[in-house]
């Protein structure tokens, strides 16, 4: 058995065995859940019993019950009162409040004593431990002060979303746990009422990886409380890092791996052919360089990474180094002749794996490769003097590049011809006098000495070269010009050449191949000829055996190319192609070099240096190009200029600069295979407050903020892009716009009456009366209501007309038999309210769907049609603030597109864009005609009573009093105002708010009006008392 004493001063008397719980924990953690016992007034078969008498409550185990009824170390609770599950009845606690004793106790050999605060609860729990051995549970003492103990707190068993806790009290007590991810445990609490010394909590909906924060409050029976300090534990991470791997700074023999996780890792990188490189640093950015690789192949990259839980992950990719191209031809090669001398200058190319120059020379024609001819010099400088030569002899030169790879340029050309020292010897004056003419008298006969007869000299004829007016020798059969093949950016882009152009970017490498597989005659050279130098164009080759010139490997003997560096001006690309016969052919290109583009300063027109220009690439979306398999970088920090080789396709160009304005371009349709834009950009203006800081007016900041920001809109090339690309937005947005207003706000006949208004008011010319469609409650017209004319018999239509602000139509007909049928959201034809009626005050000749018959041509049918208000129940104040709301943010929508349609029309003015924004415009006129009411022409207002304060969101209702039908309810503004628009007829307002006493006003008469007016009345309401 077991016994619950009561101190005295509890009354016990009226509880029974039904207002007693007696229930078992399922095992020793004490923590739930509770298996109940059946109870009864007297112990039977499998049912407890449960006698109250006087102080004490005495639970007797079922008549059947043996050993282990309940298993030693189990938890019992009782609840007595009604607490219980069906518990009628409770004890009464004693008049005086202090703390009193109750002991449990009974024959299973345990005891405890639990002092009792008297609470407002309607009754108290008691918990006891049922141990495997006897001996007393001492309680707490009477007018216990001090809080429970918290100690051995220990968290076990983390997953990744639950977790373990475990503590103990030096005193039986009930327990709370918050936790949270900060101090502030804001994820919850695990609350425990029952009173124990050990406690276990098992806390879930736990994050993953999270750093959690927990407290813990025990209460003993006394009602001390003790909160602990706060512990943490972290979750266990079971996902395994995210990775990212990507190659760049890719070479014909280097690269860099670039590796990222979403977490810290460490990993090893796999290269195939080349090895592995562990990383034993803790980092969410990895990277590891790759050297000694094979040029032009391909190598698979994998990366294992492990985080600090031991979840790994794998990522592959591949990349494929840049192929070994051959050396540019070195540049600006010239050949000065001196007296027995040539003096040679030239410019060394720029790769990095250029180990020096082959000069050689012949005298009867240019070497056409390093062992045609004497080889006179090697190295690394930039100029030779070719001594102890023979004057007046030609001397032709070509001067090779290598490489690293022993790979040789197709050969730079330069001929000169030494002359001697001009001959500036002065020849000595003869002073001999001249002797005076001898005259010989008439008849003389004297023969004058033979040193004393003058010698006149010959003249001499100088003879003339007869010029060679014979024609150089062309080949029969023509090289097509398709054999020819302009290669930029390490060979990843071929160049077009329309119509004999072609366009390049200045002092950049430019390859020029001409396959002569096909070639009709034997092949004597090929030379290509350039504003800035001559060259040779030789099949690519390689020296066997470092600068041996007697062992070159031809790799491809029909392929003829030249390396060359771009000129920086335009001008003539010439390709002579010389056959063993004595024949050339010639091929002429324009060569037009295109320069970089700029970026530069608008005020000054300065170039910007530091600027940071990134080009990105349109595929799925824009993306940041790629150009390492361009040899080229991207983004670029620039010195005022830039340009980048590209395949077609669609880029856009984005500028930044602290202290400028950032540039993005339109989107730019490569197909030249060059960007190279002009940009400009604008220097910033301090923040508005930092001016006015420094002295300048404010009206002056703001106009100058405004000023720079309207030149920022209209120079930055992105509002053209955006102006472009808004265009089609606007125009959906515009179609949108006119597509909510029509569907929501009777668009359709609003636009139906806008095409048959002019033949409306043409009828009307003619007759003086019409038809008029209203409001069979409120007595006012009905516009926009679609009047159907039908055919009699068929029920076909035959005509439709929309009716005015003022609800009225008309038809103009044959002799025939018709019906009338009319729509309009939110009412309902034929009228049920004027049913059989044929006046309804001035309406005359109500109409209700009845046959007419007409007689006469060009009759008229103008008959008045009521509608009655669709019936749409009483409309919540919730449902009228949402319909207000609903109103605003289409009013917004319609506005917010004018204001857009304008602005893109006024930066990128098109036929299209102005088409747009009359479209939006005729939308936004159509919202204000559609859903914005007339303003009133008077107010009503709705106050407090006693402050003649307006009261904001007060419910107004007007009803029908003969049909007592509710016709429309209205919240008042931030005012207090409302207005109902009523025709001539009687109506009855209520007027409510919480908080306020319900108001009715009635009767208000308006028979007495021939037009529809407001219902405005001022009403003061009363609080509630």
């Amino acid at each position: 058995a077991v016994i619950v004493e009561y101190a005295s001063g509890f009354a016990l008397g009226s509880v029974a065995f039904g207002d007693v719980d007696l229930a078992v924990d399922d095992d020793n953690a004490c923590d739930g859940p509770w298996g109940d016992k059946t109870l009864a007034a007297s112990a039977a078969a499998g049912t407890w019993g449960a006698f109250v008498a006087g102080q004490l409550v005495t639970l007797t185990a079922p008549t059947n019950a043996a050993v282990g009824e309940i298993p030693a170390g189990r938890c019992m609770q009782i609840q007595i009162g009604t607490n219980a599950s069906s518990g009628v009845n409770q004890i009464t606690n004693p008049g005086t409040t202090t703390s009193y004793e109750v002991d449990v106790y009974g024959t299973f050999g345990d005891h405890a004593l639990y002092a009792v605060g008297i609470t407002g609860t309607s009754g108290i729990p008691i918990t006891a431990v049922v141990s495997s051995g006897g001996g007393p549970i001492f309680p707490s003492p009477v007018g216990d002060t001090v809080g429970p103990v918290i100690s051995n707190v220990l968290v076990s068993n983390i997953t990744a979303t639950t977790a373990t806790i475990t503590w103990s009290t030096d005193e039986p007590a009930s327990r709370t746990l918050s936790h949270g991810t900060t101090t502030a445990y804001a994820s919850g609490d695990f609350t425990d009422n029952a009173y124990r010394t050990s406690h276990s909590q098992n806390v879930t909906g736990l994050l993953e990886d999270t750093d959690y924060h927990f407290q813990i409050l025990a209460t003993d029976n006394s009602g001390n409380a003790t909160t602990s300090g706060d512990f943490t534990f972290s979750t266990l991470d079971v996902t395994s890092p995210v990775l990212a791997v990507s190659v760049i700074n890719v070479t014909e023999t280097t690269a860099d791996v670039i590796w990222t996780s979403d977490e810290s890792t460490t990993g090893t990188v796999t290269v195939t052919s080349v090895g592995s490189f562990p990383d034993a640093t803790l980092s969410t950015a990895h990277a590891q360089s790759l050297e000694d690789l094979a040029p032009a192949t391909t190598y698979t990259v994998t990366v294992a990474a492990q985080d600090t839980s031991a979840n790994t992950a794998t990522a592959n990719t591949t990349f494929t180094t840049l192929a070994d191209l051959s050396p540019s031809n070195p540049m600006s090669f010239t050949a000065t002749p001196g007296d027995a001398l040539v003096t040679l200058n030239w410019v060394n190319p720029t790769e990095t794996d250029f180990s020096g120059v082959m000069l050689v020379v012949r005298t009867d024609r240019f070497p056409e490769d390093a062992a045609d001819g004497t080889l006179i010099y090697t190295g690394m400088d930039t100029s030779y003097v070719h001594t102890g030569l023979t004057n007046g002899q030609v001397y032709y030169y070509t001067l090779f590049a290598t490489d690293a790879s022993r790979q040789i340029s197709s050969g730079a050309t330069a001929s000169a011809t030494p002359v001697g020292a001009e001959d500036t010897t002065v020849l000595p004056i003869d002073t001999t006098p001249i002797a005076p003419p001898i005259v010989v008298p008439p008849g003389d006969t004297t023969v004058l000495p033979p040193d004393t007869v003058p010698t006149v000299p010959p003249v001499v004829v100088p003879t003339l070269p007869i010029e060679d007016t014979v024609p150089p020798l062309v080949p029969t059969v023509l090289i097509p010009t398709s054999e020819v093949r302009f290669s930029v950016a390490r060979d990843a882009i071929v160049l077009q050449a329309d119509s004999g152009a072609v366009d390049v970017l200045g002092g950049r490498p430019l390859a020029v191949s001409l396959n002569l597989t096909n070639v009709p005659a034997e092949i004597a050279s090929v030379q290509l000829e350039l504003s800035n130098g001559s060259f040779l164009m030789n099949p690519e080759a390689v020296l066997v055996s470092g600068m041996d010139t007697s062992l070159v490997a031809i790799e491809n003997e029909s392929l003829y190319v030249a390396r060359v560096m771009t000129p920086t001006e335009s001008g003539n690309l010439v390709i002579r192609i010389n056959d063993v016969a004595g024949a050339t052919q010639t091929i002429t290109y324009q060569l037009i070099v295109r320069g970089d583009g700029s970026v530069v300063d608008r005020a000054t027109g300065a170039y910007l240096a530091g600027a940071n220009v990134s080009l990105y690439e349109r595929l799925s979306d824009w993306q940041l190009w790629n150009a390492a398999p361009f040899a080229q970088a991207n983004p670029v920090e620039v010195s005022g200029s830039y340009a980048w080789y590209v395949p077609n396709g669609t880029y856009r160009v984005h500028v930044l600069k602290e202290g400028y304005s950032t540039v993005d371009t339109v989107a730019l349709r490569i197909e030249d295979n060059i960007v190279n834009i002009p940009l400009e950009l604008i220097t910033l203006l301090p923040p508005m407050g930092e001016m006015i800081q420094d002295g300048v007016p404010p009206l002056s900041a703001v106009t100058q903020q405004a000023v720079q920001a309207m030149t920022i809109l209209q120079q930055n090339p992105g509002v053209i892009s955006v102006s472009r690309y808004a265009t089609p937005v606007v125009a959906v947005a515009a179609a949108a716009t006119v597509g909510i207003v029509l569907a929501s706000l009777n668009g359709l006949p609003f636009l139906q009456y806008l095409f048959t208004a002019p033949l409306l008011l043409y009828k009307r010319r003619r007759r003086k009366q019409w038809g008029v469609v209203y409001d069979s409650l409120r007595k006012i017209p009905v516009d926009l209501a679609i009047v159907r004319l039908l055919d009699g018999q068929s029920m076909r239509v035959l005509k439709s007309q929309v009716t005015d602000n003022q609800g009225r139509y008309l038809f103009i007909v044959k002799p025939g038999n018709y019906r009338l049928q009319v729509s309009k959201d939110g009412f309902t034809y034929p009228t049920s309210i004027l049913a059989g009626l044929k006046r309804d005050g001035d309406y005359l000749d109500l109409y209700h769907g009845e046959p007419i018959s007409v007689v006469e041509a060009d009759a008229v049918i103008a008959a008045n049609i009521p509608l009655d208000p669709a019936d749409e129940g009483v409309k919540t104040p919730a449902k009228i603030r949402l319909e207000r709301l609903v109103r605003r943010f289409m009013y917004v929508l319609s506005l917010t597109g004018l204001i857009v349609a304008f602005m893109v029309a006024l930066l990128h003015p098109t036929i299209w864009t102005v088409v747009v924004a009359v479209i939006q415009t005729l939308s936004f006129i159509f919202f204000v005609r559609m859903a914005i009411p007339a303003r009133p022409t008077s107010w009503g207002i709705v106050y407090d009573q006693k402050t003649h304060r307006p009261l904001l969101n007060a419910i107004v209702r007007i009803f029908d009093p003969t049909y007592n039908k509710l016709l429309e309810t209205q919240l008042t503004d931030s005012r207090g105002r409302y207005a109902f628009l009523v025709g001539p007829s009687d109506y009855y307002t209520t007027y409510e708010k919480d908080g306020y006493i319900k108001l009715e006003v009635r009767p208000i008469d308006r028979t007495d009006t021939k037009e529809a007016s407001y219902v405005s009345i001022d009403v003061g309401l009363n609080k509630n008392k």
